[in-house]
Order: structure tokens, then sequence, then C-alpha cells
């Protein structure tokens, strides 16, 4: 009797490459998607401002409070925190002789002024962040029914993505500077 293959033979040997060369099909398809999402982001950091061209909403503000959300608990303890960003933009703040209020100095000023700085940072399925910060200038407004609310006078933002989760410390700084520029602008003699 001859040693023929058949075709149930042949089937799981085929399908097995099949396997193999679809995997590295769609694996290669993904790191190309990948590559080209982080080249295009690293390229094209969008900025998104609001109010920030308008800066006489500025004009007499005689300091603020800086208040900055949490970081997500995915980024804690990679050189990203709260209390680092925070001493950041209020050491900018002083250094450029605006000055910075404590909750208690605030709340006497009818304005209620707070500078919010807001940065959200997610983590990629590879070495990258995708992140925003948003940093506005707010003061209480009351509404026309009584109420009392927090308006903006000036913002701005930025979207991009980054292999080193420090450097964002880099963007905040950057929009800092523009809210700093922004507030001499508006307050100069």
């Amino acid at each position: 009797m001859a040693n023929f293959l058949t075709v149930d033979d042949c089937l799981p040997l085929h399908l097995d490459k099949l396997r193999r060369v679809a995997a590295g099909i769609f694996n290669t398809r993904k790191r190309i998607a990948m590559a080209l999402g982080v080249i295009f982001c690293t390229l094209l950091i969008m900025e998104s401002s609001g109010l920030s061209e308008d800066t006489h909403l500025l004009r007499g503000l005689e300091g603020v409070q800086v208040i900055v959300e949490e970081i997500q608990s995915e980024v804690k303890g990679e050189e990203l925190t709260k209390g680092q960003l925070k001493t950041d933009v209020e050491m900018a703040l002083r250094l450029s002789g605006i000055k910075v209020l404590s909750a208690e100095e605030r709340v006497k000023i009818v304005s209620q002024p707070i500078l919010y700085l807001n940065v959200n940072v997610m983590k990629t399925q590879g070495p990258a962040y995708v992140f925003n910060v948003d940093l506005s200038s707010r003061e209480g407004a009351i509404t026309l029914r009584g109420g009392m609310t927090w308006a903006p006078t000036w913002e701005w933002g930025y979207v991009g993505m980054t292999t080193d989760v420090t450097s964002i410390r880099d963007y905040v700084k950057d929009v800092v500077d523009r809210f700093i520029n922004a507030y001499l602008s508006a307050n100069s003699k």
C-alpha cells in the first residue's frame, strides 16, 4: 500500500500556515497603523484656543488661586503629579509678578478668580501616552436667574502624544506662559 496523503491529512498543515501568515499580516498592519499614529500625533500637536486672544477680561485681575485636577491613577508614580504641576504653575506665576492667592484670600475677592489646570493622560498599548492640557482663568459670575457659576475669562489647551510622560510638564509650562503673556498684556501700565 502506497503512502498517500489525503485531503484530511493536508488540511491541518495548510490551516496552520494560513494562521501564521494571517497573524503576520495583522501584526504588520497593527504596527504600521500604530507607527503612523505616533508619527502623525508627534508631528501635529493640535492647539485649541477659546477666549485666549481676548485679554481685556484679564484686566484688573488681582491674582489667582491655582487649582489642579487630580492626575489619573494609570500614570501616577510616573513622575507626573498634581502637586508637581501645581508647584510649577505657582512658581511661574510668582516669577512673572502675578499674585498667587490662597483659598482664604480668593474668597475675599468678589469675582473669586482661579486658574484651573486639567491634564488628562492615557497610556496606549505601546510605549506612548496620549494627553491633553487645558488651562483656564475663571471667575465667579451670576446668572440671570440669580445662581453663581464659573465663567472662563481666558483659556488655552493642547492635545498630543508623547513617549515620555514627564515631557507633558513642558506643555503645561507653555500654556502657563501663554496665560502669563496674556495677563501681562492686559495689565501693562
